[in-house]
């Protein structure tokens, strides 16, 4: 019941403010504006202007709904967890990424997932970690710097130095939302055709093979 309170208040606020008070207001303005008892007119507000509001109420209504309910109560089949060893919801794969490969997805240099927030106590921090594997003998100056943002905020950076696997693990902040943007930015990637002998023409960032937040 208490979920339902924040809808009680916004459905109640459009009808108060949207679709009441339009009459009133603007027979109250044209009357305050009027030069004398004499000129006044009975102004009324024209009736497409009625509908009009009559309308838009419900569909303020209506969005407001579905925002609540799809803040609220994500859909099921989204995860805090995405391994790109199994079947990963396309929902939750945004911008930046290639066909899925054997238990990896090759990013470009930016790339951006949807994750599920999952339950934690009040002031519980949650925690982030990253896995794949990376060739920085390809980039230049052999390293790439990798940041983390959640809804555009920046929440980490890491520099790899190394091929082979690597873990990016940091801690996030203990208020989330119940779905967030992930957005891995990259500050250099690299052309397989361009470094090697390859015909592989794609911009590659990093190879990922799981995301998870905990």
């Amino acid at each position: 019941m208490l979920a339902l309170a924040p809808l009680t208040v916004f459905s109640y606020l459009t009808y108060r403010f949207v679709e009441q008070p339009g009459m009133h207001l603007g027979n109250a303005l044209i009357k305050k504006l009027s030069f004398s008892r004499s000129s006044a007119v009975n102004y009324q507000i024209p009736g497409d202007w009625s509908k009009t509001l009559n309308i838009l109420a419900p569909l303020l209504i209506l969005i407001g709904l579905t925002g609540f309910v799809f803040y609220n109560f994500p859909s099921p089949d989204m995860s805090n967890r995405i391994d790109f060893a199994g079947n990963v919801p396309e929902k939750q794969i945004s911008t930046g990424w290639y066909q899925q490969e054997s238990g990896y997805r090759w990013m470009a240099r930016n790339a951006e997932v949807i994750l599920r927030t999952p339950n934690k106590k009040h002031n519980e921090k949650y925690y982030l970690s990253i896995k794949g594997s990376a060739m920085v003998d390809y980039y230049p100056q052999h390293q790439v710097e990798v940041v983390l943002k959640i809804d555009d905020k920046i929440i980490a950076k890491k520099l790899i130095e190394k091929n082979g696997n690597y873990t990016i693990d940091c801690i996030v902040a203990n208020e989330l939302p119940k779905l967030l943007k992930l957005s891995i930015v990259l500050n250099r990637s690299f052309i397989p055709s361009q470094t090697s002998n390859s015909g592989d023409n794609r911009e590659l960032g990093l190879a990922v093979s799981s995301i998870e937040l905990l």
